[in-house]
């Protein structure tokens, strides 16, 4: 029993490292990208896609995360994330309609934001439903 403990904290460990690792890699291409894109003359298409290495060594992560937790794990982690996409999508959906309330169409450049975020309210959605 005691295994099985040591062997799930190490998961989540070597999880948040994973991920991690490859959220300060992303915000560090994005700050890269910046300057680089709003500099003099046109910038590069291997400039602007320079943080999408990033995201699939986080996609990485998180299903090198999925195959090590057991079968509990992973139907809590299906529901987390299929309902933090639920979210991404309708924020997204939604954001054409926000015009008319201020919302600059230029918002959805932060919109990848919603996704994290998601994720964190589904996480816990999730865990006060489990608790009932």
């Amino acid at each position: 029993m005691e295994q099985n403990v040591q062997y799930a904290q190490k998961t989540g460990l070597r999880y948040g490292l994973e991920l991690g690792t490859a959220a300060v890699l992303f915000v560090a291409a994005m700050a890269i990208r910046e300057p680089l894109a709003n500099g003099a003359g046109s910038a590069s298409p291997l400039v602007l896609a320079l943080p999408v290495v990033p995201l699939w060594l986080m996609f990485v992560a998180i299903w090198r995360h999925y195959l090590r937790v057991d079968e509990f794990q992973r139907l809590q982690f299906l529901k987390v994330t299929a309902l933090a996409a639920g979210i991404g999508l309708f924020a997204l959906a939604s954001l054409p309609f926000l015009g008319g309330f201020g919302v600059p169409r230029e918002a959805g450049d932060v919109l990848w934001l919603v996704i994290p975020v998601g994720w964190v309210v589904s996480l816990a959605v999730v865990n006060l439903n489990r608790a009932r």
